[in-house]
Parts: structure tokens; C-alpha cells; sequence
């Protein structure tokens, strides 16, 4: 009774241990394929979507041969970028509060601005822009360059006409072969330009003056200035007799009996010199000498001189030409 209480005690045993050691095998072998679906899936999955990103970078790579690549969103770019050509509405180029921006606002108009001053609420602080054209003709558009200062350190060679409506400085040469036009030049230390009177003024550093002043007489004899007329005619403001050379040199070479106070002429004397009582009795000795073309007679001393040369030799080199002398009276002969 014993021995078989045993026995069947063992006989459970081994078929429970058959029960589950079957039951193991059945889950490990349930594992397994369960697993092996998923990387098989895993795999596809991967597969598919290389075939997508290879399929797009053909379609990419198609447009951007045949006829170009729009970007819906933005494009950063963290390395270095090179390119044979650039199209776009308009392009900014932006580091440490300032940038440069290229763009068109209308037609015919095309602009770069520059914001030079860091963290500027500026729409810009410098404008290069360029308007209008020609058709079927390059480089007809004007070109307008807005700024504070230009800054020229080398030579600028310009073919065309140039204008300005402010200061043109330049440390080198600037040379031109159409028209340089605007509202004055300096040359060394001399403005030149264009006062209300509608004159040609040169005017020397130093000297007080104003586009307004029409008396050249108010200004200094010791300061430089030079006005000339639409007409021709020239003021000089000389230390001896400021005033109109048409008063003292376009006269002389018009008509005769021409009389000037407070003149000599410096020419060659011809005979000797006579003791005469007016300028029109030593105008009357001087017709009757041979070559006398002035006559030339001192209010004081009563001197008459008689000159053969009416015309100015030089206006720069001293001793020749008119002069002003408070008490000599001229008059032409011929």
C-alpha cells in the first residue's frame, strides 16, 4: 500500500513536469515568431522610407537642374554657402545687429541698403538705388547713391556726366570725360560756384561772403574773390581798384574820346612830357605826336604824358596794364 501511494505520487510528478516543461517550449516558440514579425516590419518600415527620401532627392535633384527648387519654409544654412547665381524678391544678409538688404519696391527701381549703426531702429543709413533704363540698351539706369558722406580715397575716372547737390571731396584725382555738374567745387582753397545773382564766384577761404551780397564793393579788398557775369564781364577784387574789368579794360578797346578818372595807363611813353592845364588840352597836344594812342594828365602836377598803347599787356604781372591812381585822368586818342 505504501509502495504504491509512491508510485503514484512520482506519476504526478512526471506528468506535471511533462505538462509544463511542454507548456515552456510552446511560449518560447510563441516569443519567437512574434519577434521576428516585428523586425520583419521594422525592416519594411526602414526600407520604405529610404525608397521615399531617394524618390524626393531625384525629384529635387531634377528640379533643380531643369528649372529650379522652390523652399516653402526657411533654409539655414550653418556652414559656408557658394552658388553661380542667386534669384530672389529680395535677399538680407544680417550679423551682430546690422545687415545688408537687396530688393526691388517698384517698377524700374531696384535699391541695396546698408544699416550700418548696431541695433538701429533705421529703415536704412545708407542707400545705393537704381531707376528707369533704356530697352535693348545696358547700363542707362540712373544711379543715385544716398548717404551722409562718400568717401573717395583713390582716383575716380567717370565717363559720363556727373551731379551732385552736395560737396564732392576727393584725396585723389577725379577725371571725367562727360559733364561734372553741381552746386560748387572746392579747388585747393577756393569754392567755386553759382551765387543768386546767377555770377560764376570764386571765393577764398577766409574771405566773408554770401550768395546774397549783389555789392562786391562790401567785401574786403585783401580777401579773395572773383565774380563773372552771364555777359562776360569779370570783377576782381585787386588791392589797387576793385571793380568791373569793363569798366577799366573792355572800354578801352571801344571808340575813342574815352575819358577814365582816377586812371593811368602804363604804357610806353612817346615825346616828352608837357605842362598842361585839363586832360583835354593835353589830349589835343597828344593826337598831334606821332604813335600816341592815351593821354594820360596828372591833376596835380599838371603833367601830360602821351602813350602809344592802350591795350593791357598783362593783368597779373605788376607795372603793366590799367592802374589805379587817385590823381591821374586818361582818355582814349583813338
Amino acid at each position: 500500500m505504501k509502495i504504491d501511494y509512491i508510485f503514484f505520487i512520482m506519476l504526478i510528478i512526471l506528468v506535471l513536469f511533462i505538462f509544463f516543461d511542454k507548456k515552456t517550449e510552446t511560449f518560447a516558440d510563441t516569443t519567437s515568431a512574434v519577434t521576428s514579425d516585428q523586425v520583419k516590419q521594422m525592416i519594411r518600415e526602414i526600407y520604405l522610407a529610404d525608397i521615399d527620401a531617394i524618390r524626393n532627392l531625384s525629384n529635387v535633384a531634377t528640379k533643380l537642374s531643369t528649372g529650379g527648387y522652390t523652399v516653402p519654409g526657411n533654409l539655414t544654412v550653418s556652414g559656408s554657402h557658394s552658388t553661380n547665381g542667386l534669384t530672389a524678391q529680395s535677399l538680407s544678409v544680417a550679423s551682430s545687429g546690422r545687415k545688408i538688404d537687396c530688393g526691388v519696391e517698384s517698377n524700374n527701381t531696384a535699391y541695396i541698403d546698408f544699416n550700418s549703426l548696431t541695433n538701429s531702429t533705421n529703415d536704412r543709413d545708407a542707400r545705393i538705388i537704381a531707376t528707369g533704363g533704356t530697352a535693348g540698351s545696358n547700363e542707362k539706369a540712373a544711379l543715385n547713391i544716398n548717404a551722409g558722406t562718400i568717401g573717395l580715397n583713390g582716383t575716380l575716372n567717370l565717363n559720363g556726366p556727373v551731379t551732385s547737390t552736395g560737396a564732392i571731396s576727393a584725396t585723389g584725382a577725379i577725371t571725367s570725360n562727360g559733364l561734372v555738374t553741381g552746386t560748387g567745387f572746392k579747388v585747393g582753397s577756393w569754392t567755386i560756384k553759382e551765387n543768386n545773382s546767377g555770377h560764376l564766384v570764386f571765393v577764398k577761404d577766409g574771405t566773408t561772403y554770401t550768395d546774397a551780397i549783389t555789392d562786391y564793393k562790401t567785401i574786403g579788398n585783401d580777401k579773395g574773390f572773383v565774380a563773372i557775369t552771364q555777359d562776360g564781364n569779370i570783377w576782381m577784387n585787386r588791392s589797387i581798384r576793385p571793380g568791373w574789368l569793363s569798366d577799366s579794360i573792355m572800354y578801352p578797346y571801344i571808340g575813342s574820346n574815352k575819358t577814365f578818372a582816377n586812371t593811368n595807363f602804363w604804357g610806353n611813353d612817346v615825346g616828352s612830357t608837357s605842362q598842361e592845364n585839363s586832360l583835354d588840352t593835353c589830349s589835343t597836344r597828344c593826337k598831334s605826336v606821332s604813335g600816341a594812342q592815351v593821354a594820360t594828365w596828372d591833376r596835380n602836377s599838371k603833367t601830360c604824358w602821351c602813350k602809344n598803347n592802350k591795350f593791357i599787356d598783362s593783368l597779373i604781372l605788376p607795372g603793366s596794364g590799367l592802374m589805379y591812381e587817385s590823381t591821374k585822368d586818361s582818355k582814349i586818342l583813338i
